[in-house]
């Protein structure tokens, strides 16, 4: 069930593709040129849902945003404790009792 939002997203949409017609043609030929000749293709099909436009709202947009912010904040901290727990005992001969990942951090 579309809501009322998704629905006019797909209407302007439709919209868009008959205003530009041959662009979307050429532009659709292209995509299945490439696609043919891709490792897509296996025995000489390609799915024909493996091309299918992305469409998604303000709401999703700003949820995948998140998703990216959180997930970078996360993986900085885990990095940058990472990082220090090398120092200590690669350098200093502290905190010997940690078992680290046998490899240098890349900076």
């Amino acid at each position: 069930m579309k809501s009322e939002k998704m629905h006019q997203i797909e209407n302007e949409y439709k919209q868009y593709i008959l205003e530009h017609e041959e662009e979307c043609q050429a532009s659709g030929a292209a995509i299945k040129e490439y696609l043919d000749h891709s490792t897509a293709a296996y025995n000489g099909l390609v799915v024909h849902t493996l091309h299918i436009p992305k469409i998604f709202t303000e709401k999703e947009i700003e949820y995948f945003r998140w998703i990216v912010k959180t997930t970078y904040s996360i993986l900085t901290k885990v990095i940058r404790e990472y990082n220090l727990i090398y120092f200590l005992t690669k350098k200093h001969g502290i905190l010997n009792s940690v078992k680290l990942i046998p490899m240098e951090p890349v900076l």
